[in-house]
């Protein structure tokens, strides 16, 4: 984990939130350029397809939903805080399109 002190700067590499509907909340996203991430399309990724892992994805359906219904937002340092203003405004006007 390494020695940390108050000057370090530590970025999360992924910000996972649970979605609804990903595909539509991505496509939101990218119509405002804007790319989120996408980092498991299945409980295991890639999906084993050899017999010797007995991997049925059938069997864990709390977390095969998980996996099709995760985003992560953007969090690497080269994000200047004009973006993260966008990507705050993005996700309200998503947010209150969804409400009305």
């Amino acid at each position: 984990l390494g020695n940390f002190n108050d000057n370090d700067l530590t970025v999360s590499p992924r910000v996972p939130v649970l979605v609804k509907d990903r595909q539509e909340l991505l496509a939101y996203f990218r119509q405002n350029n804007v790319d989120l991430g996408v980092w498991f399309d299945e409980p295991l990724s890639p999906a084993p397809k050899s017999s010797i892992f007995n991997y049925d994805k059938n069997k864990y359906r709390n977390a095969k939903y998980i996996s099709q219904n995760v985003i992560n937002f953007p969090s690497h340092n080269a994000l200047s805080e004009e973006d993260l203003n966008k990507i705050k405004s993005i996700l309200k006007d998503y947010g209150n399109k969804k409400l009305q």
